[in-house]
């Protein structure tokens, strides 16, 4: 098959994901008008963290096979036993189900009396928020916690809260969450900042953090470079298709 005819048909098939997903629409543009460059970015962005889980973190837990008799037990198991374990369950069963209203609105639930101000429960409920779209409430959610992080999350929030602020097209405010945690373990924020470096029309600095991302995983050891595959390879095609373009 010609090449220009797997260009379309990728191109087709980017537009009609962004469109049905509700993507930010400068991402239909970009498709349409830089059909390869814009096809990759639109991939390594948008679609590869969607189907990895990378985007937002969320826990992978089997799908069972009849959902809804699934959630119905869970709500049982809160009516014998009104627990803050069973009602995150419940919130979590419904963000695999990709219900992520309904796992708001559990999320806020738990939020009352001594749980009120519960670190891993508002990191939830942002997930919750960033997952349906809602990326004013993830970075004002997010903000809330922000006091209480601890070293072990600190990447974690920011990473989410800087996809955010990419998300409103707030660049700067993005860039510099990403900046903030370039160094921390893992290529995620240093791919993704360099991402948004190319997308802000900054190609040589993006160039250069593509570049590091590839000398990291030259002098890591095999399971790093496991670990940090998508990122790697994400940063290797894009540094191939500059150098075809340049």
């Amino acid at each position: 098959m010609p090449i220009y005819i797997i260009t379309i048909c990728l191109q087709v098939a980017c537009a009609v994901h962004c469109i049905k997903t509700q993507r930010n629409f400068m991402w239909l543009w970009l498709i349409l008008l830089f059909p390869i460059v814009g096809v990759l970015v639109y991939l390594i962005v948008e679609v590869v963290p969607e189907v990895q889980g990378e985007a937002a973190r969320i826990p992978k837990k089997k799908i069972p096979r009849n959902p809804e008799k699934h959630i119905q037990m869970l709500k049982d198991q809160i009516e014998f036993s009104d627990s803050i374990e069973n009602r995150v369950n419940l919130a979590e069963a419904y963000m695999s189900l990709k219900r992520y209203p309904e796992a708001i609105g559990v999320y806020q639930e738990c939020l009352k009396g001594m749980y009120s101000d519960d670190f891993y429960l508002l990191l939830g409920l942002a997930y919750a928020y960033f997952k349906n779209k809602d990326y004013e409430q993830t970075i004002m959610t997010l903000e809330t916690i922000e006091a209480q992080d601890t070293s072990e999350k600190l990447r974690e929030r920011k990473l989410l809260e800087a996809q955010s602020y990419e998300q409103l097209q707030k660049y700067d405010q993005a860039l510099s969450l990403y900046q903030s945690i370039i160094n921390s373990i893992g290529e995620e924020a240093r791919c993704r900042c360099a991402l948004l470096l190319w997308k802000m029309e900054r190609k040589e600095e993006a160039a250069k953090l593509f570049k590091e991302i590839q000398v990291n995983a030259k002098h890591s050891d095999a399971k790093y470079r496991r670990e940090q595959k998508a990122w790697i390879d994400a940063a290797r095609k894009m540094l191939d298709q500059m150098n075809k373009t340049s």
